[in-house]
């Protein structure tokens, strides 16, 4: 049995490349909004999915690297945006 290329692109569906497209271009839609961060979370960073590749430590650390990207960006959602103020910053 061939095993899948787990170091491969995640390769997003054409609605979920218009909305990345069209939050790059800082016209997306609340809904694209959505469609295009749940791709990078689960998509590109692989949120929600096995990263452990038994026998292959190289892959194992590749896909942790990418999984580390989703728990920053839900670290920093999970917390009020006041609470990276830093001293003196205005709004």
């Amino acid at each position: 049995m061939r095993q899948p290329n787990l170091t491969a692109y995640s390769v997003p569906t054409l609605a979920e490349a218009r909305a990345l497209h069209a939050l790059a271009k800082g016209e997306a839609t609340k809904e694209l909004q959505i469609l295009a961060l749940r791709w990078i979370m689960a998509g590109a960073c692989r949120a929600g999915q096995e990263i452990l590749s038994p026998g292959q430590s190289d892959v194992t650390a590749y896909l942790a690297g990418r999984l580390s990207v989703s728990l920053q960006i839900s670290w920093v959602l999970g917390r009020p945006p006041e609470t990276f103020r830093t001293k003196g910053e205005q709004d």
